[in-house]
């Protein structure tokens, strides 16, 4: 395992351990179907910013920088449930299913139900 800045650790396929928790996170059956429906929501807009990173690399350079463009997602487009929907957990979810697409060139929706596959990415 290697360390990316300061203990930012990644797996054996490049992927940072944060994200595959988050994935893991995210593909487990919901305890309210519409609190996910909107995590999912929140997914694909910061999923959506990251369609412009087109390298592994890229995208763990651009997560190592400031992450408030997020969190601001979060609040303009929920109001009201931003608090509430785990904006940390939806972010790694995000960069973790574009770190899918990069590595397999398929795309991904988070509002979707998503290919058992992607769960190997979510192993830890």
């Amino acid at each position: 395992m290697s360390l990316i800045g300061p203990e930012q650790r990644e797996n054996l396929t490049g992927m940072r351990d944060v994200w595959c928790w988050a994935l893991s996170w995210f593909l487990k059956p919901p305890s309210s179907p519409d609190k996910r429906s909107k995590q999912a929501a929140l997914i694909e807009l910061i999923k959506c910013e990251l369609r412009r990173v087109e390298s592994v690399e890229a995208l763990h350079d651009l997560y190592s920088q400031d992450s408030r463009w997020c969190l601001q997602l979060a609040r303009n487009h929920f109001p009201r449930d931003w608090p509430s929907l785990g904006v940390h957990a939806t972010t790694a979810a995000a960069y973790g299913l574009r770190f899918v697409e990069l590595m397999t060139r398929r795309d991904l929706d988070a509002r979707d139900v998503l290919p058992r596959w992607v769960g190997e990415w979510a192993i830890w």
